[in-house]
């Protein structure tokens, strides 16, 4: 019964360093000369996410229940990218990331990774590269797998 309890208690510690990892990274590069950072709170997701009928710029669809669950999104978008992007890849290598996407075009690269629980997403991470600049978003939070494929399915009806 301890051994349980232990292991439990270790892989919810384990949890905690993966969900710190996106705010090390994001604490590591922002704020650093060439890099842009921009950090959006989970009191001003819940905040945005009680706008009735927030659309998705110029698609017509609701976007507020979704937001309320985010817990936290960073990005940082910078021109110097070697080592911001060796850390990401140490992050979506090092966790429970799942590659979503991949698309390889001459030097622009662009990933998109998922953290899941069980049906829940819990984390996005979204990686793009190309010869001028890297850009890393982590958006934290759950949204249901069916959720997240109703928002998706809807944006691609709406583009």
């Amino acid at each position: 019964m301890k051994k349980a309890i232990l292991i439990a208690v270790f892989a919810l510690l384990c949890t905690g360093a993966f969900a710190q990892s996106a705010k090390a990274i994001y604490g590591k590069y922002s704020g650093q000369e060439g890099v842009e950072g921009i950090y959006i709170s989970e009191s001003m997701f819940k905040m945005i996410g009680g706008i009735p009928d927030l659309p998705l710029g110029d698609m017509p669809m609701d976007i507020s229940p979704y937001l309320k669950s985010m817990k936290g999104m960073y990005l940082l978008n910078t021109s110097n990218d070697s080592q911001l992007y060796d850390d990401v890849q140490k992050l979506v290598s090092a966790g429970k990331y799942e590659l979503m996407m991949e698309v390889n075009d001459g030097s622009d690269k662009v990933n998109i990774y998922t953290e899941k629980s069980g049906n829940m997403i819990t984390s996005f991470v979204l990686l793009v590269r190309d010869s001028s600049e890297c850009v890393f978003i982590c958006l934290d939070g759950q949204i249901s797998e069916e959720d997240f494929q109703k928002l998706i399915s809807e944006a691609m009806k709406n583009a």
